[in-house]
């Protein structure tokens, strides 16, 4: 009688997530999000976007997981040995058509993404890394005086 409570109480967990449109199964209804719509060549992918001064934007595309973060995609594209210091930004589209921006600190002395701002990536996202002209007497400076 137990085991039969136990699957019972699964297996209507397990419906109630399908039906409700949660993800986290890996199975989509009949709903389509704008990150399922991120595909190329039959493939989800997440873009990494260099921006050095005075230069064009270079883009690597890179393919797309369901536990991909911030640091993983930066890894993966050779982000991380881009610039001496750079300024990080998740871009995200949004199903309404609105833009979703999301500052990403980075930690240059342990060469890593700051582990509360290593954001799960989704299909679609554009990680924008900005070459960041700053030294250590401009952030000096900057505390100072933060206007």
């Amino acid at each position: 009688m137990r085991t039969q409570l136990t699957t019972l109480s699964f297996t209507t967990l397990c419906m109630a997530m399908l039906f409700s449109g949660c993800s986290s199964l890996g199975i989509s209804g009949q709903h389509v999000s704008t990150d399922d719509q991120a595909i190329a060549g039959n493939q989800a992918n997440v873009i990494v976007v260099k921006q050095a001064n005075g230069r064009d934007p270079v883009a690597t595309t890179i393919p797309y997981n369901p536990s991909m973060v911030v640091d993983e995609a930066l890894a993966k594209s050779g982000g991380k040995s881009w610039f001496g210091r750079s300024k990080i930004q998740v871009v995200r589209g949004s199903e309404n058509g609105e833009t979703l921006k999301m500052d990403v600190e980075y930690d240059n002395s342990e060469d890593r993404v700051e582990p509360l701002y290593n954001y799960a990536l989704h299909a679609g996202d554009r990680v924008i890394v900005e070459e960041d002209k700053s030294n250590a007497l401009t952030d000096m400076l900057d505390q100072l005086n933060p206007l």
